[in-house]
């Protein structure tokens, strides 16, 4: 027994580590598989009607009007709201959105001068907090004047 060695205490901790690390990875692969990820089916988008996208800034009133389409197939709470131009605007619209169905925003952007983007993220609410679902955001860059 003299001759024969055995795992060294530190590679025996960085298998472990190892395989702690892909046995987690596995898990959270699963449940991902399992329950899905809840913004797969939530989308929030501005609807272009013969190729015109259906936005615009509105200066005599100082609002932004769009015409906002649920794309997926599940429910939307409402959307964050993001203009870029000579000033930012950052809000949350609580305007619910079942699936397909389409509504009219005004939004007041009083300062607002220019536009240089818009972009729409959807969000849902469960349990009380609020889930931005950032991997579905829309940017629109070719905002014109009503």
């Amino acid at each position: 027994m003299r001759g024969k060695r055995g795992v060294s205490p530190l590679i025996a901790t960085v298998l472990l580590i190892a395989f702690a690390v892909s046995l987690g990875a596995v898990l959270i692969n699963l449940g991902i598989n399992l329950f899905g990820d809840p913004c797969s089916n939530r989308s929030v988008e501005v609807l272009v009607v013969e190729g015109t996208t259906r936005i615009c800034h509105v200066e005599s009133s100082k609002t932004i009007s769009m015409t906002v389409f649920n794309s997926g197939k599940t429910g939307i709470d409402g959307f964050k709201l993001s203009v870029i131009g000579n000033t930012a605007y950052n809000e949350d619209i609580p305007e619910s959105l079942g699936p397909q169905e389409k509504k009219v925003i005004s939004y007041p952007v009083p300062d607002l001068k220019q536009i240089d983007v818009v972009t729409l993220v959807p969000y849902y609410v469960q349990s009380g907090q609020t889930h931005y679902c950032s991997t579905k955001h829309r940017d629109y860059i070719a905002v014109s004047d009503c």
